[in-house]
């Protein structure tokens, strides 16, 4: 269920869990025309460095409590967790559902403009549940009135990434094989349907898409790879991936995927961010599989628990933090990291902020 709360002009979106259908009726003619394009301003998950802000002079303590409902809608998919925080972007509120559909909003009416439904498997087998936090969203800046000059592009359950036209949710045809890429390619034998999935949006580096992974825990020392993948958001085409085995691991002779990466490595399930300006992306990393045990020639918890950039354009590793060592606690980074300025007297000083399950929150300087 997506609550709208609205004071004066302000629009700002509360999410629950949808349950059943449709019980209110929305005009579906889109009747926000009157919304400037300029004003879609939160086209990333966690909105600019993730940060999570707005500058909204119309927002203050004196009228905050005035706040009220201004519509309801009802996504229609029933499960046991709703993650979705949805994006304002080409003048709509996108948001994905538990299973993956993905949802087009009048931001002032509720009405529905349109749905993808990728037809994801409903079943209570995924290791993480079925969960979708969020879309991200691409514009093109030579082309963004031209069909898919403006994208979604999400990842599901099982391991499909798909880009769609942002004003009609079609599939764009140039990217991958009718619109969809498989993730399930190259990362090893999955053992069971939902043993690796994404529940966490893709990230925007220029055109490039990065996705992480979310891979059962505790199931087998070989679990499917925990390699970051970046696609390019025109063709779907893979343009490099980061295996997050640790240095000393021999490819030639310990576990790989057919592909040649890593078994059984941490991965990227929580949502990244990146900073256009300094070509980077930042991965809270997981565990190796299993969690709470290690056996073998390599320290395969090398890039656990951690914060890690990678240059944006080309996968490479710029610097890791790692915020426990020897992790057997299941103490992965479970947050996005924060992207924020800081004056500590000396002038700005471009941070890094992660919070952790631990309750330790570590600032960093996010070029080093």
């Amino acid at each position: 269920m997506s609550v709208l709360h609205r004071i004066g002009p302000l629009l700002t979106l509360g999410i629950g869990l949808g349950i059943g259908g449709c019980s209110e009726s929305f005009d579906p003619t889109p009747a926000s025309e009157a919304l400037p394009r300029q004003t879609s301003a939160w086209p990333n998950y966690g909105g600019a460095g993730g940060r999570h802000f707005v500058d909204l002079d119309v927002l203050t303590k004196a009228n905050v409590a005035e706040l009220d409902i201004a519509w309801i809608h009802r996504t229609g998919d029933e499960s046991t967790v709703f993650q979705g925080t949805p994006l304002l972007s080409a003048g709509q509120l996108v948001l994905c559902t538990p299973h993956n559909q993905v949802v087009a909003l009048d931001p002032l009416t509720g009405g529905e403009r349109w749905r993808f439904d990728p037809a994801v498997a409903r079943h209570d087998r995924y290791a993480n549940e079925g969960n979708c936090r969020g879309v991200a969203s691409w514009r093109d800046g030579k082309a963004p009135e031209a069909p898919c000059g403006e994208r979604i592009l999400m990842a599901t359950n099982d391991a499909r990434l798909f880009a769609l036209d942002a004003r009609s949710g079609a599939r764009c045809d140039e990217f991958g094989v009718n619109g969809e890429v498989d993730l399930a390619l190259g990362v090893g034998r999955i053992a069971w349907d939902g043993e690796y999935q994404v529940t966490s949006p893709p990230t925007i580096a220029g055109d490039l898409a990065v996705v992480g992974s979310s891979v059962s825990d505790n199931g087998r020392t070989d679990a499917p790879s925990g390699v970051v993948r970046a696609f390019d958001v025109r063709s779907g085409t893979l343009r490099w991936a980061f295996d997050l085995a640790p240095p000393d691991f021999e490819h030639t002779t310990m576990p790989v995927s057919d592909a040649g990466w890593a078994l059984g490595t941490p991965n990227v399930w929580a949502p990244m961010v990146a900073d256009p300006e300094r070509d980077l992306v930042f991965l809270p990393t997981g565990n190796p599989a299993p969690d709470y045990f290690r056996d073998g020639p390599a320290d395969m918890d090398y890039y656990g628990s951690s914060v890690l950039a990678l240059r944006a354009s080309t996968g490479e590793l710029v610097w890791q933090f790692r915020t426990v060592h020897d992790d057997f606690w299941d103490f992965d980074v479970p947050s996005q990291p924060v992207l924020a300025d800081l004056d500590f007297g000396a002038g700005p000083v471009p941070a890094l902020i992660q919070a952790t399950k631990m309750g330790f929150v570590f600032v960093l300087h996010r070029e080093t």
